[in-house]
């Protein structure tokens, strides 16, 4: 009997020691889980703190977390500004069709329509590992891209309730008289003056037609109004431009549009200057191109080189972005939409060939249609 009751102590102790064992277990996994789960969250995070809510950046960046967290396919389709951009990853796994996940948002500006698909064979801890990061990764999209949305929202309203499209020229002209201002004082010999007053009969009268102009147009009782809405020539505007900036450019054929001159001729001034400050700008071509529908300006340099990739194209009109350390990055911006006001005109970039790039400009033929109120 007490070899019996021995027996049965030490099958007892060793079922707890084996019970102590398998929980001891279990709770060490459960920890790794949770600090696997934590560790991929912050990483998340972490990347969207260091690209500042960035979308073009923070989408090709968290690609390899998702994979990690047991994602089979990623698939992102932005239209970011005019431009294109497809973000996918997909993994040699079968993907679990039934279990993926989408988002949408529709923009003026901005679309975007998100896909992600975790891998077959997800179970228990693991499935739900991935529906965190998932969930989690798709709500900080969206509400990049909405903010983003937020902010030009705010930005056109600001843009509208102050007319800062004119501001910014007006500032233009204040530039050009400060740097004037600089010129007469380091003119101190009477060729220099020379040089200088002859410089002025060339550049004053252009600036003094756009300057009224301006102010006739603030002057308007309503923005809406298009009463100045007129015939002009394309080689023309470029020239006076060219002139105002002090920028060599040469113009190859001319056609009549029909345009808002003033908004029209803002536009182009914020796309010149872009080859004014460009290092290693020496003379800037404008390539005029009629058909029977349109007409295309072609403004290039041989400054503009190399292959734009599409994250550059996306880049180049969007606001608030920008290479330059006094730049705003609303001159591209503005332009878009004042070639669309002026003569319902695209402002794009074109590859040329393998080293070269122009921005391009259609607008439609003389006798097209007003241009549409906004």
């Amino acid at each position: 009997m007490k070899a019996l009751s021995s027996e049965w102590i030490l099958w007892l102790s060793a079922l707890m020691v084996l019970i102590g064992i398998i929980l001891m277990a279990a709770a060490f996994y459960v920890r790794a889980r949770a600090r696997q789960v934590g560790a991929l969250v912050q990483k998340l995070l972490a990347l969207v703190h260091e690209h500042h809510g960035d979308p073009l950046k923070f989408i090709p960046a968290s690609l390899p977390l998702l994979r990690q967290a047991g994602a089979a396919r990623v698939m992102v389709e932005l239209q970011w500004f005019g431009q294109s951009l497809n973000f996918t990853d997909e993994a040699k796994q079968r993907v679990d069709q039934s279990r993926c996940e989408s988002h949408a948002i529709e923009g003026q500006e901005i679309v975007l329509r998100a896909v992600i698909c975790p891998r077959r064979g997800l179970r228990g801890e693991q499935a739900e590992l991935y529906d965190i990061l998932a969930r989690l990764w798709l709500e900080v999209l969206a509400a990049q891209v909405n903010g983003r949305l937020a902010q030009i929202h705010f930005s056109e309203q600001q843009l509208k309730r102050y007319e800062l499209f004119y501001k910014h020229d007006l500032k233009n002209l204040a530039q050009f008289m400060h740097l004037l201002s600089g010129q007469m004082r380091r003119c101190d010999t009477p060729d220099c003056s020379h040089a200088l007053l002859e410089r002025l009969k060339k550049v004053l009268p252009d600036l003094e037609e756009r300057a009224g102009r301006i102010l006739q147009h603030l002057g308007k009782q309503s923005a809406d109004d298009w009463s100045a809405v007129e015939e002009v020539s394309l080689g023309h505007l470029v020239k006076m431009e060219a002139r105002a900036l002090d920028l060599p450019v040469e113009v190859e054929g001319d056609a009549e549009v029909y345009v808002e001159s003033v908004t029209f001729q803002h536009g182009l001034r914020n796309v010149m200057e872009n080859f004014k400050h460009h290092p290693g700008t020496r003379h800037v071509r404008a390539l005029i191109e009629t058909t029977p529908q349109k007409v295309i300006l072609r403004l290039t340099s041989d400054a503009l080189t190399g292959r734009l990739s599409e994250m550059e194209r996306a880049r180049m009109f969007e606001p608030f972005w920008t290479t330059s350390r006094s730049g705003m990055g609303l001159g591209l911006y503005i332009a878009r939409q004042n070639f669309h006001k002026a003569c319902r005109a695209r402002l794009d970039v074109e590859q040329l060939d393998d080293n070269r790039w122009a921005f391009v400009i259609v607008c439609p033929r003389l006798g097209a249609p007003a241009p549409a109120q906004s």
